[in-house]
């Protein structure tokens, strides 16, 4: 028997499970206990955080699936939250912090590379960099080596410095059709070559325990991280999303809706995005920043009350009580949920949130149930998207985390809304698929496809209720239409 541990690297917490190689779990672990900083100027756009935190809280992860399982992992996977930068000089020490996946404030560099390589790189990884270029040339010329979040956790963890295709991919700095370095990109950048870390399969080798780290986690020295990849590529896998048509959703701080392809002509567009897969595959992802965020925002700004008296474990049921009362539609109360900007399909980094349409007696099931259905309609938007450039789905699947945990009306809600199935798988999520990447790269699977059949099965299926597709079809025509009106105001706002 052969035991696989995987990590998860995410913007709040870090999450970890060993697992059996028939995949059943040994422990799962969330660390830390309480979120992990941010460091966030909404007027800017800006969202930071420091890299050696989710070192940390990785560390103690790691020690506390040890501690709890009484086991030791064979291999190990490491994942993280994607598009992020970090900059580190000759030492491998963080220049700067960590500009993370949501931070939008690379419009000009978004639109430079575009125009010069007709690449579509969005706010991501390549952009950032060109922003330190252009913005902080001290920081810049100092630069050695940059690294994904999951690159940075492994190697703390390891001591060697790697990346992959698929986090290259992440990057914009892959060109799926050679299958090497965008070299356009890098030339319409100036950034150069040395900046990138060796390239290793995204099953291979990427590093092994180091003696130190091993004797604060309680693993083996030498235990080899044996795969990395994105948050959403772990979280294909752990859906058993790695076949063609193949298509899931994941609702963590943001949302996406991914969708497998074998077409490896990249046809990013719109907010729409493809991204290597840890297969011979890519997946085409659909990305809503403020899933989980609206979730938390709902919390603090409609629930102060319960807030203050419960944990959050508790909160977060009582607002699922209070949503659950009010009818579908929401008695016309529209959440748009763009806290942060859009992502998909707007693209759009100065539109924000609005809750629009309360009266003076709009009760708070109302408000509660507006601000789920706003998320659902904006994961809705970005199927419509990808319906219109021929990407349909007739299910999805879905692990029970986050805004989709069973006690919440948000999986039903989006059922209706997509009007189609959601499958449900009983795993925790990306850690789960990216230990079983490491499956496939110690050979205890001969594929990603030979590891999810072994491993995941359906727990749930929730259909569409056809009562409710009338009141939230008519809720997600204003739902776009005020996304459409505010949009310019906002654009207009931002330019004072």
């Amino acid at each position: 028997m052969t035991i696989l541990a995987g990590i998860d690297a995410g913007t709040t917490r870090v999450k970890g499970v060993i697992i059996k190689d028939d995949g059943a779990i040994l422990a799962e672990v969330t660390t830390p206990d309480n979120d992990i900083p941010k460091y966030v100027d909404s007027e800017k756009a800006y969202s930071e955080q420091n890299p050696d935190d989710w070192v940390d809280a990785a560390k103690q992860n790691l020690a506390a699936l040890v501690q709890k399982s009484g086991k030791k992992p064979d291999a190990t996977g490491v994942s993280g939250q994607m598009h992020g930068l970090v900059a580190l000089d000759k030492h491998g020490k963080p220049l700067r912090r960590a500009i993370i996946w949501d931070d939008r404030r690379t419009d000009a560099e978004s639109k430079h590379i575009q125009e010069a390589t007709g690449k579509d790189v969005g706010h991501f990884t390549v952009a950032k960099l060109l922003w330190v270029k252009n913005n902080e040339p001290e920081v810049f010329g100092k630069i050695d080596k940059i690294m994904l979040p999951e690159d940075y956790v492994a190697y703390k963890l390891t001591g060697e410095m790697t990346t992959t295709p698929q986090g290259l991919s992440q990057m914009r700095l892959w060109d799926f059709k050679k299958h090497c370095l965008d070299t356009r990109v890098l030339d319409a950048t100036g950034i150069p070559r040395f900046m990138i870390p060796q390239v290793i399969t995204n099953t291979g080798v990427h590093g092994r325990i180091t003696r130190e780290v091993a004797s604060q986690t309680g693993l083996s020295e030498g235990t080899p991280i044996h795969a990395k990849a994105g948050d959403q590529e772990s979280a294909a896998i752990s859906n058993g999303a790695v076949r063609k048509k193949d298509a899931y959703v994941n609702s963590g701080t943001s949302g996406i809706i991914g969708i497998i392809t074998e077409d490896m002509q990249d046809k990013s567009g719109r907010g729409i995005y493809w991204m290597g897969h840890l297969n011979e595959t890519a997946i085409i992802l659909a990305c809503t920043l403020a899933c989980g965020a609206s979730y938390k925002w709902a919390r603090d700004n409609l629930f102060p009350d319960a807030k203050e008296k419960l944990t959050d474990d508790l909160v977060y049921p009582v607002i699922n009580i209070f949503a659950g009362r009010a009818p579908a539609g929401s008695g016309g109360v529209i959440w748009l949920p763009y806290l942060k900007g859009e992502r998909s399909p707007r693209d759009d980094s100065t539109i924000r949130a609005a809750l629009i349409g309360m009266g003076e007696k709009t009760p708070r099931d109302y408000l509660a149930r507006a601000v789920l259905e706003g998320v659902a309609h904006s994961f809705r938007h970005c199927q419509q998207v990808l319906a219109q450039q021929g990407n349909r789905f007739e299910k999805v699947r879905a692990s029970m985390t986050g805004l989709l945990s069973e006690t919440s009306p948000f999986i039903h809600i989006l059922a209706d809304d997509l009007q189609v199935p959601i499958e449900f798988v009983s795993n925790p999520g990306g850690c789960y698929g990216v230990a079983l990447a490491a499956g496939v790269g110690v050979q205890v699977y001969s594929s990603l496809e030979e590891s999810c059949d072994r491993t995941i099965k359906p727990l749930a299926v929730v259909a569409p209720r056809q009562e409710n597709l009338e009141a939230l079809t008519r809720s997600y025509k204003r739902f776009v239409e005020m996304g459409d009106v505010l949009s310019p105001i906002f654009a207009k706002n931002a330019e004072k």
